[in-house]
This record gives C-alpha cells, structure tokens and sequence, in this order.
C-alpha cells in the first residue's frame, strides 16, 4: 500500500499536522480492510452456496465491494 509516503510523512509534519493527516489515512485503510473481508466472506458464500440466484446477487455485491475497495484504495493514496 502507500506505507513509503505514510513513513516519510509521519516523520516530516509536525503534531497538529500529523494528526490530521493520520485521521483520513488511517480510516481508509480501515474500509480498505473491511472491504476486503467483505469480498472474501461473499465469495466463501457464493462458494458454499447451491443456488444460483444467490451466486448471482453475491456477484454482484462482490463487484460493488471491489469498487469501493479500489476506490479507498485510491483515496488513502490521494491524502498520502
């Protein structure tokens, strides 16, 4: 991930700075994790599951998951 610019930036700002700066980098990291769990436990579902209704609508919210994992992805990179 963008741990090179966190390390850098971390050491530059000061206090104030580095804590604002860490409040969004870190809550995006957080729903790029969260996301990533949410992808892995649907496609376990759709896996495991018979119907192919279910796998259909589990598709579907893996793509969605998969938007906003790449889009916090991009977003913890854009406050980097």
């Amino acid at each position: 991930m963008s741990f090179y610019s966190y390390i850098i930036l971390n050491r530059l700002l000061a206090n104030r700075q580095k804590f604002i700066f860490m409040i969004p980098f870190w809550t995006f990291m957080v729903c790029t994790i969260v996301m990533r769990f949410m992808i892995l436990i649907y496609r376990l579902e759709a896996i495991m599951s018979s119907s192919e209704v279910a796998t259909a609508t589990n598709q579907q919210l893996v793509n969605n998951f998969h938007l906003g994992y790449f889009i916090s992805i991009a977003l913890c990179e854009l406050s980097s």
